[in-house]
């Protein structure tokens, strides 16, 4: 019942992966990134759970570059069986499949990949982040209201770039929009001078379009396209227009 009190331990599992080297360093990546946002939850559970005799503790264990992941994983399956798991998509697959593991409940936090939702799905995990085709199909479906059907895309030559671009790509298909064009960025200097001069003869062979659409996953080129490029059109994906799980303009649910 509810007066006997409920005491819950939920664990954070991060594997400390240096961010990808990227030209330019206007955003550093704060390195509590995943484990502030489980503080703060269990803060949040902590505040209402007062209130019903509830009590809630966060057990963080990070393992870093060379470590094992599956016994960082045992130690902690060993204490909860609610895992908030921040690593990489090779560590939650083998996570997920630790015995330990099979009556678990693991929250995938970090690893937008399309196949954990078909083919690599796993029955005990849950996901907190939506996937690539999330944000796409939510950028084609508002791209559709507009009546931007033509499309072009500038693709970074990163592996998550290719995936996120084939996203874009598929929900394009899907809402039946046209995607007229698309080009590689294979640029390997830091733009914040020479933006203005280089982006409008990269798109200048553009055909007309609605939407230019680009996927640069971490964030690496796509900031110096908007307002550089040679036709003036509306700039979406990962930069302008961006489809995301969670901004601080919206106030529902206490967004802000």
């Amino acid at each position: 019942t509810a007066s006997d009190g409920l005491d819950v331990t939920v664990g954070y599992l991060e594997r400390v992966v240096s961010p990808p080297a990227t030209l330019s360093n206007l955003d550093p990546v704060p390195k509590d990134k995943g484990l502030a946002g489980a503080t703060l939850a269990m803060k949040d559970n902590s505040t209402t759970g007062k209130f019903l005799n509830q009590r809630y503790d966060l057990e963080t264990v990070l393992v870093k570059e060379g470590d094992s992941f599956a016994e960082a994983a045992r130690s902690l399956l060993a204490k909860t069986s609610y895992v908030v798991v921040n690593a990489p998509k090779t560590d939650l697959l083998m996570l997920a499949d630790l015995p330990e593991a099979k009556n678990a409940l693991l929250l995938n936090a970090s690893v937008p990949d399309i196949d954990l939702r078909d083919e690599a799905c796993r029955s005990n995990v849950l996901h907190t982040i939506p996937s690539r085709a999330m944000l796409a199909d939510a950028l084609a479906q508002f791209a559709v209201k507009k009546r931007w059907s033509n499309w072009v895309m500038i693709e970074g030559d990163r592996k998550g770039d290719q995936a996120l671009g084939k996203a874009f790509e598929r929900s394009a298909a899907k809402f039946r929009l046209k995607l007229k064009a698309k080009k590689t960025w294979k640029f390997d200097a830091d733009m914040r001078r020479s933006a203005a001069t280089e982006l409008p003869l990269f798109t200048q062979d553009f055909p007309d379009h609605d939407l230019l659409v680009v996927a640069d996953e971490p964030g690496d080129f796509a900031r110096y396209i908007p307002y550089n490029t040679w036709l003036p059109r509306p700039v979406a994906g990962s930069e302008g227009l961006g489809p995301v799980a969670w901004s601080a303009v919206v106030e529902q649910h206490g967004a802000a």
